[in-house]
């Protein structure tokens, strides 16, 4: 019940914003043997300030039936971000900000919740009217010890930003 409260909380919020400021879009993480899919919420709270949320599915690429998964499937992810809006050219802008993730690995390990404080940095562009595509990097400036951005299970460790990109409507 908490999480449908909490999935709700964050549809109105983004919601509440101006009546022409409102995205709606998906977001696929570029993540090492990960398959990452949110859904966005991003609603304009001020004339630069944008409140950005998402709520998602978190797959292995592989069986993780031996770790105790149900198959491929490890959780969920949602998140929360104010992002301050910065004109690039027309139809593009530079977005920064900071907020929160978690992703509850419940299809895995039952109970077991990772994640942090993030500072995220996109780009996005105008593809059509209404139509948009972004690149986002995320940092996470402090998380749960289990929470490894960067880090593979086989412990390789590379980069700590974790990238995605995706594409969104705004009416």
């Amino acid at each position: 019940m908490g999480r449908i409260r909490a999935v709700t909380v964050l549809i109105l919020l983004c919601l509440g914003a101006s009546a022409h400021a409102i995205e709606i879009g998906a977001e696929y993480f570029l993540v090492n043997k990960k398959n990452m899919g949110t859904v966005q919420f991003t609603g304009r709270v001020q004339p630069r300030l944008d409140l950005s949320g998402h709520l998602g599915l978190v797959f292995s690429e592989d069986d993780e039936t031996e770790q105790g998964a149900a198959g491929s499937f490890l959780g969920s992810t949602f998140g929360l971000h104010l992002l301050y809006r910065i004109p690039v050219q027309r139809g593009t802008h530079l977005r920064t900000g900071g907020g929160f993730d978690v992703y509850p690995l419940f299809g895995i390990h039952g109970e077991e919740v990772h994640g942090g404080l993030v500072s995220v940095v996109d780009i996005i562009s105008q593809i059509s009217p209404g139509f948009y595509g972004f690149l986002r990097a995320r940092y996470y400036l402090v998380h749960n010890e289990g929470f490894q951005p960067g880090n593979s299970q086989d412990g390789n460790s590379g980069s700590p930003l974790v990238w995605s990109a995706g594409l969104s409507w705004r009416f």
